[in-house]
């Protein structure tokens, strides 16, 4: 019940489809990145980015303190997020 990799679209162009590879046919420990990061739920939104930025990565599965995936942080959402905060500011 643990993550232990990720498939991004990116990860199926470049390591499926670009091999030619019968997706149906092709295991998805085959294809996954991996060693997985994640962050603990606990951590902040600094804590994500400077993850994120360090390990060249825009998706982040959150975890829980037993490890289970409880979540999932998109690169394109904390921008949104961050804009939205600067937009405030401005406000």
């Amino acid at each position: 019940g643990l993550p232990v990799g990720l498939i991004t679209d990116r990860d199926l162009t470049a390591r499926v489809l670009a091999r030619r590879l019968d997706p149906a046919a092709t295991p998805a420990a085959q294809v996954m990145s991996r060693p997985l990061v994640t962050l603990s739920a606990d951590e902040d939104l600094r804590a994500a980015s400077r993850s994120m930025r360090r390990h060249g990565i825009r998706r982040l599965p959150i975890v829980g303190p037993d490890g289970r995936l409880v979540g999932m942080l998109v690169a394109d959402e904390l921008v949104r997020l961050v804009g939205r905060e600067v937009a405030s500011l401005a406000d």
